[in-house]
């Protein structure tokens, strides 16, 4: 047999390991891979990278049962990879979906505890070490996508330094962030007593309609709310961003929205769905106009 166009199949039992599968297409070839999730110790990686190296194959298939993943592939030598992600790199519009959310058991999505949150607090330096790239990527939206005196909206600001390094990085825009817990806005407005933000203590679902220019959206994720919770919040916040502004979706961990049919549903336009970082990768990177 080819080891060329070899295929390959495997059974997935332990719910615990089933996130990180996910597909890939861009044209006509759909590939799927795989990316462990990312170790505690290890908190400056860059978060959410995507490489040549995590795809497994062409033409994946990912079937789900109550009690196990299986997945098929068609192996593809190295090079192969890398051609097929220096693609995509050139696609905005590629689709990626992670279609299996964290699990401790099966039918059992997992969310971080509270006390999870309140250690990150604690390791802002790491995690903005993390999202370097990202930073960069909203930024740059940011400036080139908003006229001047834009109003954007953090609606989970955590600690405040990722809304703070936008303002800095776009001073002819405003901003504002926000959370609903209470620890967070004081954390926030301890950490930046006098910077360009404004922040406040609100729930992200009860935003009023039609009252900011751009959304940056960084908690719909894995691992911070369920998949029905991300897809209630992101129908409940679209609709805060006025006819023509941004909404711009991403995060640490993989986006739980299918953001396809979510854009549909609000009647917005995806200008971009992935986006090239470094030699070799790419993000799950997300800019809708309303």
């Amino acid at each position: 047999m080819n080891e060329a166009t070899s295929r390959r199949h495997w059974r997935i039992d332990d719910p615990r390991s089933a996130h990180g599968y996910f597909l890939l297409r861009a044209g006509a070839y759909r590939w799927i891979g795989h990316v462990a999730p990312a170790t505690r110790d290890e908190p400056r990686h860059a978060c959410n990278v995507i490489r040549p190296h995590h795809l497994l194959g062409s033409d994946g298939v990912l079937y789900e049962h109550a009690d196990a993943i299986e997945v098929s592939a068609t192996h593809r030598r190295r090079q192969e990879a890398k051609a097929f992600m220096a693609l995509v790199r050139r696609d905005p519009l590629a689709v990626i979906h992670f279609p299996i959310a964290p699990m401790r058991t099966w039918g059992h999505e997992f969310v971080c505890p509270p006390a999870f949150w309140a250690r990150m607090a604690e390791r802002a330096e790491d995690l903005a070490a993390g999202e370097r790239h990202m930073r960069a990527l909203c930024a740059a939206t940011l400036r080139t996508e908003l006229p001047d005196g834009a109003l954007v909206r953090d609606p989970a600001c955590s600690t405040g330094d990722f809304v703070v390094a936008m303002a800095h990085a776009c001073p002819r825009l405003h901003f504002e962030g926000s959370d609903r817990a209470a620890d967070m806005i004081r954390t926030a407005r301890t950490r930046h007593p006098d910077g360009p933000v404004t922040f406040s203590l609100a729930d992200a679902a009860l935003v009023p309609p039609a009252s900011c220019d751009a959304l940056i959206l960084r908690f719909l994720n894995a691992e911070v709310v369920t998949r029905a919770q991300a897809d209630a919040l992101f129908d409940r916040l679209v609709p805060s961003v006025r006819r023509g502004g941004l909404v711009v979706l991403f995060g640490h961990t993989p986006v739980l929205v299918d953001v396809h049919q979510g854009a549909a549903r609000h009647g917005l336009r995806i200008q971009r769905s992935v986006a090239p970082t470094g030699t070799d990768g790419i993000v799950p990177y997300y800019v809708l106009r309303a």
